[in-house]
């Protein structure tokens, strides 16, 4: 099992976060997770991310895990998802 750094307890956590550590759990213990992280963007602002995964041979990999369903307006550019309020681009986020 992948060793683990916890800064997000599960019960903290959304259903599609813990969905996800389920699966990273499967990893061999020469992978890394960290659980929730906290970092300035450039702008500044406080902002919060779900996974740091750091692979055996130092590779790192950010994964930000979206509840629901997220759309794209090619139209217009905008993204939206089913959470009331959400419309930032998930780049952005």
């Amino acid at each position: 099992m992948a060793r683990w750094i916890i800064n997000r307890p599960e019960k903290h956590s959304n259903a599609g976060e813990i969905a996800v550590a389920r699966e990273l759990r499967k990893l061999s213990d020469r992978w890394i997770v960290r659980w929730g992280f906290y970092y300035q963007d450039n702008k500044g602002q406080n902002r919060e991310g779900d996974f740091l995964i750091l692979g055996p041979h130092g590779g790192l990999l950010v994964v930000e895990v979206k509840g629901g369903r997220v759309y794209h307006f090619a139209s217009t550019g905008n993204w939206e998802t089913d959470i009331r309020g959400q419309q930032d681009h998930p780049l952005a986020q």
